[in-house]
């Protein structure tokens, strides 16, 4: 069920000549999203490994900010796609002390993958809300979708490698599964903790508390 497999598994019905045009328009519409996965897995992997290999410079980083940003690149990551985000944070300050680089691919992930799964066209499809944590000195970021929800079973995997949404419970299957995997190791190497909570119809949100006194 890899992106490869779509594409060469479609690509003989858009090369036979004896289908006809709504078939073999159907095969490329196909093996055009199958391209893109591959392209968004290939980007991943070799993000994932900069990931690894990269420096870490440590600094005062402002979330509120920073999530501004990573909106900016989630749409121009998906310019074919309408959807509107709605920020809450009614904290004078947002700021943890950490990698300024990781942070921003943390909060670019976790709403870039909020947007995949909430309706397209929706005013407020995404919500993202930094508040304080109840406990300890610590800022908390929940990303909220309304999409179809995560089944019990498939939540567990959910920031395993190469896992993603199943298109038996969520209607839709797209993306590389290395993005959670990405807010996964943020989270942890800033000392921080992910949460997920989902309920099917409704809509799913992934909780990243970090502390504001750096790791």
């Amino acid at each position: 069920r890899t992106p490869l497999t779509k594409i060469l598994g479609l690509l003989p019905i858009a090369r036979d000549p004896t289908c006809d045009a709504e078939q073999r328009h159907e095969a490329f519409d196909g093996i055009d999203s199958g391209a893109e996965e591959l392209r968004d897995l290939v980007d991943g992997i070799l993000q994932f490994v900069e990931f690894r290999q990269g420096e870490r410079v440590v600094q005062a980083v402002d979330l509120r900010a920073l999530t501004d940003e990573a909106i900016r690149w989630v749409r121009e990551r998906r310019r074919d796609r309408a959807f509107g985000v709605e920020v809450e944070c009614a904290l004078p300050s947002a700021v943890v002390t950490g990698s300024r680089q990781m942070l921003f691919t943390m909060l670019g992930h976790l709403i870039d993958n909020a947007v995949k799964f909430s309706p397209s066209g929706v005013t407020a499809g995404v919500t993202v809300t930094i508040s304080p944590e109840l406990e300890g000195k610590a800022l908390r970021v929940d990303v909220v979708d309304r999409g179809e929800g995560i089944a019990p079973e498939l939540l567990k995997s959910l920031f395993q490698p190469f896992s993603q949404r199943d298109e038996e419970f969520t209607g839709q299957a797209e993306g590389s599964g290395l993005g959670l995997v990405l807010v996964r190791s943020v989270v942890e190497q800033h000392g921080g903790r992910l949460e997920a909570h989902s309920t099917l119809g409704v809509g799913t949100t992934l909780t990243v508390i970090l502390p504001t006194d750096g790791t």
